[in-house]
């Protein structure tokens, strides 16, 4: 036999999931079973009342009262399962909550936009009010877009090498704008220092 390689968590996990999966659909199998026999045995079994000892009733009162089934002390004050001391809140996936980002800086020059925002941009409010005026239509902005797409790839290279051109000067534009602020961010950092 060969030598297993040791599995990852995921692949532990993974294969726990799919036993538990096997198990209950055996189960379900077993209790469908077992209802048709009984079904045609004649049992009266799905209208006999179930009776609980008074124990039981009491001990199930207790612990519905204690915060769950799973005993005392499972669920902190607010009904959230406890977690261990220094760890941090988990977020709604499992995952620790996101950092949150830092504001961006009101002086960083904006990158130039694509040629083709560039052609939505000239273009879209010329192509809402045509179809507002032609098709008397309302377009939102995801339809608009999509005309606007469709236009963009039916347009020739010629009439693209517009916006191919004022890409190329907004982006020459940024860049001298970016090493102007770099710099300036430089020199701010050195005075602070």
């Amino acid at each position: 036999m060969g030598r297993m390689m040791p599995k990852t968590d995921n692949e532990h996990l993974a294969n726990r999931i799919y036993e538990i999966q096997t198990l209950i659909k055996k189960e379900r199998r077993k209790k469908r079973l077992l209802m048709m026999k009984l079904d045609q045995i004649g049992d009266n079994y799905r209208n006999v009342p179930i009776i609980m000892p008074p124990k039981e009733v009491e001990n199930f009162q207790l612990a519905m009262a204690s915060g769950g089934l799973y005993g005392k002390g499972d669920k902190n004050a607010s009904g959230a399962p406890k977690r261990k001391p220094g760890r941090p809140p988990k977020g709604p996936v499992g995952r620790p909550p996101k950092k949150p980002k830092e504001g961006k800086d009101p002086n960083l020059p904006k990158r130039p936009q694509n040629p083709f925002f560039q052609y939505c941009q000239e273009q879209r409010a010329r192509v809402h009010r045509e179809y507002q005026r032609e098709q008397n239509v309302e377009l939102s902005k995801k339809e608009l877009t999509k005309i606007l797409a469709q236009r963009w790839h039916e347009m020739g290279s010629e009439q693209k090498k517009i916006y191919n051109l004022l890409f190329e000067e907004e982006k020459q534009r940024y860049s001298a704008n970016i090493s102007e602020y770099q710099l300036a961010k430089a020199k701010e950092s050195l005075l602070k220092s």
